[in-house]
C-alpha cells in the first residue's frame, strides 16, 4: 500500500490537491530521512519547507515546517 493510500484521509481535500499539484509540477523532492524519520522531503511553494513523517513508538507523525 502506497504512503499516499495510507494517509489520504487524514488531510483535507484542498491540502491534498494542493500537495499532488505541488508534486505534479515537481516541486516536490524527495531526502534523505534522518533518525527516526520514516519520510523526508523538501516541498518548494511560497518558500522552500521540509516535511516529515517520524516513527513515535507505534504511531507516525507528519511535521513541517510550512509558512502561514
Amino acid at each position: 500500500m502506497s504512503l499516499v493510500t495510507i494517509w489520504s484521509p487524514h488531510f483535507q481535500s484542498p491540502v491534498r490537491m494542493r500537495g499532488r499539484s505541488y508534486h505534479l509540477a515537481g516541486r516536490v523532492r524527495r531526502q534523505e530521512p534522518q533518525d527516526t524519520e520514516i519520510v523526508r522531503a523538501e516541498v518548494r511553494g511560497r518558500e522552500a519547507y521540509t516535511v516529515t513523517i517520524t516513527q513515535e513508538g507505534h504511531y507516525a507523525v507528519a511535521q513541517c515546517n510550512c509558512p502561514r
